[in-house]
């Protein structure tokens, strides 16, 4: 910057001798931190920490993590072996995953009375031309989930959300009517299935699971059911393509119901099970609109089917994770993974 007048004054008197410094300073670009980061055995003593517990608690690996992991290591990296939590930004706008979260609180408040008990079309209908008690939930779920936490989203977004919701609740109503009559078993169950891993010459056992949207039986066979608002598949090229490196989100939920197919499946392995995905962002009612594909002509109708195929891709998948010799490594679809994330930062991108 330039002298003050106060500087400039003293440097041309007599008296003071003077000695005028020119100070510079270089300002750089922070550095990329590279493409990946070398997996060490430091990393790995985090991820054991992280999903083995100490022992007096029950951590397992979640589908969550695991589709973290095959989208984008990099992010992995940051969430599961540094621990930076993925904090949720107030904004002013809506959510997505705040629009689902309220949506499997609201189903489950107008299902839970059929727990156990068979819900057929008749039921369904009666349900959806009860326009006045079904909004009353929606808006119970909506205050519920927003609380005082920030009034001013609520306010400005309240119409728009209770819309979005009915529509998708609706959806869903389409789509039990096409599969009508089910029993509902459950909704929001954790259940978790082990898996043993090689690590440093010694075989051990860790648990992957999460909490099952809804399960139901229909006509004997139990349907593991996923909502999902999002961007879903309707068909995966091949089962090892669930499992490919730097893979499209919107597998993310077949693999994750897949998982839970597995978690039941532990508990009770005589039963038939079938992998079901209501993709509400589709306006489809058809009956087999939330079946699982793969290739041209596959539709799972039993998770037994491909039970073996899928275990052998996953225990490679799981076991990768504490593999020094697997970096983590950023994605190369920087517009649909890195435009959202919380660590594009970190990566420059």
């Amino acid at each position: 910057g330039e002298m003050s007048r106060f500087l400039q004054q003293m440097k041309y008197d007599k008296d003071p001798d003077l000695e005028v410094l020119t100070t510079s300073f270089e300002i750089r670009n922070p550095a990329s931190p590279g493409d990946s980061i070398e997996h060490n055995q430091e990393h790995n003593k985090r991820l054991i920490s992280y999903f083995f517990g100490n022992g007096n608690d029950k951590k397992f690996i979640s589908p969550s993590a695991l589709n973290t992991w095959l989208n984008c290591r990099m992010r992995f990296y940051y969430r599961y072996v540094n621990g930076l939590v993925e904090v949720d930004k107030v904004t002013e706008e809506i959510d997505p995953a705040i629009v689902g979260t309220i949506l499997h609180a609201a189903i489950r408040k107008i299902y839970l009375q059929y727990i156990g008990k068979v819900l057929d079309v008749n039921e369904i209908n009666r349900l959806s031309v009860n326009k006045d008690i079904i909004s009353s939930l929606i808006s119970d779920t909506v205050i519920e989930h927003f609380g005082e936490q920030n009034d001013s989203l609520l306010k400005g977004n309240e119409l728009i959300i209770k819309n979005v919701l009915t529509i998708f609740i609706n959806r869903i109503f389409q789509i039990d009517k096409a599969a009508a009559p089910v029993t509902i078993l459950s909704f929001e169950e954790l259940l978790t299935f082990p898996l043993s891993i090689r690590y440093n010459e010694v075989d051990l056992t860790l648990f992957i699971g999460g909490v099952i949207d809804r399960i139901d039986n229909q006509n004997g066979v139990i349907r593991i059911i996923d909502y999902k608002t999002g961007e879903v598949s309707d068909s995966v090229r091949s089962l090892d393509a669930l499992f490919n490196n730097d893979r499209n989100k919107n597998l993310d939920a077949w693999l994750q119901t897949l998982l839970y197919c597995e978690t039941y499946l532990a508990n009770k392995p005589d039963q038939k099970i079938r992998p079901s995905v209501y993709k509400l962002k589709k306006n489809q009612g058809s009956p087999d609109t939330d079946r699982l594909r793969i290739g041209k002509n596959l539709v799972v109708d039993d998770y037994h089917d491909i039970r073996e195929e899928f275990l052998e891709y996953l225990n490679i998948t799981v076991n990768e994770i504490f593999s020094p010799e697997e970096p983590f490594t950023m994605t190369s679809d920087t517009w649909n993974k890195c435009r959202y994330c919380p660590y594009r930062t970190l990566c420059l991108r």
